[in-house]
């Protein structure tokens, strides 16, 4: 079990001594195993390859990101690939497929050899929604130079809990989407930053 999995755990496993946080959790995790959220959304989060094996675990990290978008504290926007991701063994092919991805984007994928498979940058201001309840009100411009990084088909849920405590930030491919969704907190006080040439970071300044 991953360090990121362990106090995930942890952290929720004391939320649920909490009668109230309990009933709330299950709730969600029904709701994930009905199909009631967009799966579009869910599988942004997490992505297993049955959504009946959710757990706690899960429900607590998919509120945590669900709800934060709505109340505006995630920023968000899609990246078209025009594909979407092959099999986890064909590296290759994943990376030409992200090689197509509309400017001002790229990619520097690690694939396996890091905490994240890659990371998407951006070398031109670009535009995320900010939304409340289910309607975008805003649009925030991020600098040019920014990155974040990128995970691949299925993830679990604390990994994308990871990211954002520490960049802030994930775009995500999930399979059987043919876009990226980027993720972002605003305002993004986290103390790492992924610079916009592939495979340097730097510290928040």
């Amino acid at each position: 079990m991953s360090i990121h999995e362990i106090l995930h755990r942890k952290e929720v496993d004391e939320a649920v001594e909490k009668p109230e946080e309990r009933s709330f959790f299950y709730e969600v995790l029904a709701k994930l195993k009905a199909g009631y959220y967009d799966q579009e959304w869910v599988d942004v989060v997490l992505q297993k390859w049955d959504r009946f094996c959710y757990d706690i675990y899960d429900a607590a990290a998919f509120a945590k990101v669900w709800y934060a978008l709505l109340d505006g504290e995630i920023l968000h926007v899609k990246v078209g690939v025009g594909a979407c991701p092959a099999p986890n063994d064909q590296t290759d092919e994943n990376i030409s497929r992200l090689a197509q991805l509309p400017a001002p984007f790229g990619t520097s994928m690690l694939f396996g050899l890091a905490d994240q498979d890659g990371f998407l940058f951006w070398r031109k201001p670009i535009r995320l929604a900010k939304s409340k309840s289910a309607e975008i009100v805003d649009y925030i411009e991020l600098p040019a130079g920014g990155g974040a990084p990128i995970e691949v088909g299925y993830t679990q849920s604390s990994r994308t809990l990871m990211h954002l405590a520490e960049y802030g930030c994930i775009a995500r491919w999930p399979y059987d989407q043919e876009y990226i969704i980027l993720l972002w907190r605003h305002p993004n006080t986290a103390p790492k930053r992924v610079a916009c040439d592939p495979g340097q970071e730097r510290g928040h300044a």
